[in-house]
């Protein structure tokens, strides 16, 4: 998965990096959703209102598309630094 530098330093393989970033986004999600539907039964279960948790999961999930396509393909990204990277295609 890693390897060692010149430096002695461990390092992550690009691809690894992506989908370390993937997982992470995928993890965030996970809890921004299960706060939402928390945050919606305790309030009241039949008044599903619209509150900031929606934009806090709407954000994750752009986070976790963005991460799958840099994956996929890194020209799609939208940050200098991963369109650098070489994705899987």
């Amino acid at each position: 998965m890693g390897g060692g530098g010149a430096s002695g330093k461990a390092y992550l393989h690009t691809h690894s990096a992506m989908l370390l970033k993937i997982l992470t986004a995928n993890e965030a999600m996970k809890e921004a959703l299960l706060d939402q539907n928390n945050n919606t039964i305790m309030t009241n279960p039949g008044d599903i209102q619209k509150s900031g948790k929606l934009g806090i999961t709407t954000q994750k999930w752009i986070q976790l598309q963005e991460a799958a396509n840099c994956f996929m393909d890194s020209s799609m990204a939208s940050k200098t630094a991963d369109k650098e990277q070489g994705g899987v295609r």
